[in-house]
């Protein structure tokens, strides 16, 4: 017998690792249908999925644009605009229920709420090369 299967207590007593398993235990655990271990399994599901990953995504889009440094407000305008290409493909080709459809508006409302909320000061030093800042560039 080996030192790992079995351990012996001071009271003489041997232990086994599944002591705590009795008979009727693994005769249920034995006898589940495949369907029952599936149907055991804790899964988040797709819409919760979906609503987490479409509020998680626009996190990209409500940066603060660095519409100073040109290669930075490139980059984050080529993020944008792949978040945006997965939400159009989500709203196309997606099954969606109504709540999952209410967090994708709510975040689009908000998403184009901050990115046209521009500070005054900045259009004006920006004016007439809205290509120049992000807002233009993915209206553009």
């Amino acid at each position: 017998e080996r030192d790992e299967e079995k351990t012996k207590t001071n009271s003489g007593h041997v232990r086994h690792p599944s002591w705590t398993r009795n008979a009727s235990y693994q005769d249920a655990i034995d006898q589940m249908s495949e369907a029952d271990i599936v149907e055991r399994c804790v899964q988040a599901g797709a819409q919760a999925i979906f609503q987490v990953f479409i509020t998680n995504a626009a996190n990209i889009i409500l940066l603060e644009p660095a519409n100073e440094i040109k290669s930075l407000l490139n980059e984050h305008t080529d993020m944008c605009k792949r978040v945006l290409n997965i939400y159009r493909y989500m709203v196309v080709q997606v099954s969606m229920d109504k709540k999952t459809w209410i967090q994708l508006l709510l975040v689009m409302l908000r998403v184009t709420e901050s990115v046209l909320k521009i500070n005054p000061q900045v259009l004006v030093q920006y004016q007439g090369r809205k290509n120049q800042l992000l807002a233009g560039r993915l209206a553009g």
